[in-house]
């Protein structure tokens, strides 16, 4: 147990990684949203 916490985590730069990843990612999303939801309401079920 003691192993675990003679690591030295870089938390900062793990943070600094993850918002790089995660924006464009979110950005993406927030663009594309209304198209994405207008197909899928577009295709019915025929019945």
């Amino acid at each position: 147990l003691l192993y675990f916490f003679q690591l030295n985590t870089a938390w900062g730069e793990i943070m600094a990684y993850l918002t790089i990843i995660t924006v464009p990612v979110l950005a993406f999303y927030l663009v594309l949203q209304r198209a994405f939801i207008a197909s899928i309401a577009s295709t019915g079920v025929k019945g």
